[in-house]
């Protein structure tokens, strides 16, 4: 009679990391194989309860394992006979995170180890589809969204607007904090990101006091010590007039190269006018008329002086 001995189970003293979509093994050994007509082999995953895998007498059961796994998962039917029943994992998934049971049986004997696969390598970074429109003066939040196995306070974020192949650091996220010393000046005091919503990867960017100038195309970039991801938002600014001319007035004050940024949806008569005049005038160097916050404009002159023309407006 053979008289066959107690065995134990090992795995990974460590915790494992995959990469996305890379194949990984969870190591499964025994110290006194079983034979192989009396094994049965299970595989677990042991928050779900989910069978990643079964063999019976050296037989794969795929009928019987998780949809999840189909043609997934693959044990190495040439070292069961040495106590090898460690499993493949193909193309991990970001759900293959999490631990893992391996439960070998013989005729008289149940063992099993917990194998961790701790986190699946990745780094996905989304934003907003489509560009976004805001009035000057407002606000607006620029969405990024990071999907990652690296903790917050190891990765580098950083917002830049992009002109003419040339990047402004707009806000720079580094080791778990704000780095505001080192933004443009454009931005200083304008930029923000929400603390409360960091941990669940939402990058988003916080602008505030949006001018025409913010008008362009940004880019969240996030790093890693290994890779680098991004996502890229276009912002349109326009002029709101629905209360009035005062912001055209503001407009000429500044600077009338900035007309020609002046975007406008429904607008009041007056306003209406001064825009179409502004249109056909490109060469417009100055103007006298009342207006403010507060005020309503009676009357603009405008002059070109190219031209020599003077305009008389009446609202």
């Amino acid at each position: 009679m053979i008289l066959l001995l107690g065995f134990s189970v090992f795995g990974s003293d460590e915790p494992l990391v995959a990469a996305l979509g890379e194949d990984i093994i969870l190591p499964c050994n025994v110290d006194t194989p079983v034979p192989l007509e009396e094994l049965e082999l299970e595989w677990i995953k042991k928050d779900t309860s989910s069978l990643v895998h079964l063999s019976i007498a050296g037989e794969d059961q795929p009928e019987s394992q998780h949809k999840s796994y189909r043609n997934r998962t693959q044990i190495f039917h040439e070292n069961l006979l040495i106590g090898d029943y460690s499993l493949k994992l193909k193309k991990t998934e970001v759900q293959d995170e999490g631990k893992y049971r391996c439960v070998v049986h013989s005729r008289t004997q149940s063992e099993e180890v917990v194998v961790e696969l701790k986190s699946v390598e990745r780094l996905f970074v989304t934003g907003t589809n489509g560009p976004l429109f805001v009035y000057a003066g407002g606000e607006i939040v620029l969405n990024c969204f990071v999907d990652t196995h690296i903790p917050i306070e190891k990765l580098e974020v950083q917002w830049v607007k992009t002109e003419d192949g040339s990047e402004t650091l707009v806000h720079l996220f580094v080791e778990g904090e704000d780095q505001p010393e080192s933004q443009n000046q454009l931005y200083k005091g304008r930029t923000e990101l929400s603390n409360e919503s960091l941990a669940d990867g939402n990058f988003s960017l916080k602008l505030k006091s949006v001018g025409i100038k913010d008008k362009g195309i940004y880019k969240c970039k996030v790093h890693t010590n290994t890779e680098s991801a991004e996502t890229t938002i276009e912002l349109d600014v326009g002029v709101d007039c629905l209360s009035g001319c005062e912001t055209a007035c503001q407009l000429l004050r500044l600077s009338p190269d900035l007309l020609s940024y002046v975007h406008f949806q429904v607008l009041h008569a007056p306003c209406i006018g001064l825009f179409k005049m502004l249109h056909h005038h490109s060469r417009l160097t100055r103007y006298s008329g009342s207006c403010g916050i507060d005020e309503v404009m009676d009357s603009l002159i405008l002059i070109d002086e190219g031209a020599g023309n003077v305009i008389n407006l009446y609202f």
